[in-house]
């Protein structure tokens, strides 16, 4: 499977204007696939500056694409990581800080 293909959702707390903080690493949201992306559009998060929320999209190194808000998350401890495969979609749930789901 391709790395871009991993539809994967993040929690972490907003600093930017499109880009969140989630274990230690940056990640950039922006709404237009990877494809598509001679003008990237980023995911317009500014509002929720300094809060911790939940953003899903395809995941390519440290860039969530097609990324839609999903929720303000108002506790961390339990979190979800999706990803998809040739069977569906998979879930895992974590509890503590949040990754983006490489390598399990």
């Amino acid at each position: 499977m391709d790395r871009d293909r991993i539809v994967c959702n993040v929690i972490g707390k907003v600093i930017g204007p499109n880009s969140l903080r989630a274990s230690g690493r940056i990640f950039q949201c922006w709404t237009n696939a990877m494809s598509a992306a001679v003008t990237p559009q980023p995911l317009h998060l500014a509002g929720y500056k300094g809060q911790v929320v939940e953003v899903s999209g395809r995941l390519h190194e440290e860039d969530l694409w097609e990324a839609h808000f999903v929720r303000v998350v108002h506790e961390e401890g339990h979190q979800v990581k999706t990803t998809e495969n040739s069977t569906g979609l998979i879930s895992c749930y974590t509890s503590g800080s949040m990754g983006y789901g490489m390598g399990w």
